[in-house]
């Protein structure tokens, strides 16, 4: 759809798409597009995939362990959450920059409602 969307073209400087989306394989399908290659806004799962981060692989659970254990998570005030920003290889894509937060004192539903809103936001620009 997105390959489609730029080949008529709609230029868009990001694709913002559910962790559903955060395959290799899409996000290798973004970066080799010819002329206007989207960056990929995606969210992460907390699986089994390899990240190598300071020479060592890490899944996403021991990368947010190490990180913490760095002490250089920075804060958003607004939803008071700690993330941490580190950029990582992943594999057959390269270089990804991850942004890992938790919203610790938010019911499922308030997390629900400002993913909504992004979506809604980002649809409406279409």
């Amino acid at each position: 759809m997105v390959k489609r969307a730029i080949k008529h073209g709609f230029r868009a400087k990001y694709v913002l798409t559910d962790s559903w989306f955060s395959s290799k394989g899409f996000i290798q399908a973004m970066r080799q597009m010819k002329n206007h290659a989207p960056h990929v806004v995606c969210g992460v799962r907390k699986d089994k995939r390899q990240y190598t981060y300071q020479g060592k692989k890490l899944d996403a659970k021991a990368l947010l362990a190490t990180l913490k254990k760095e002490g250089n998570a920075k804060r958003c005030r607004q939803p008071n959450t700690r993330y941490f920003e580190v950029v990582v290889q992943y594999e057959g894509v390269d270089d990804v920059k991850l942004y890992l937060c938790r919203f610790p004192y938010q019911k499922q539903m308030e997390i629900y409602a400002t993913r909504w809103t992004i979506e809604v936001s980002v649809a409406s620009i279409q």
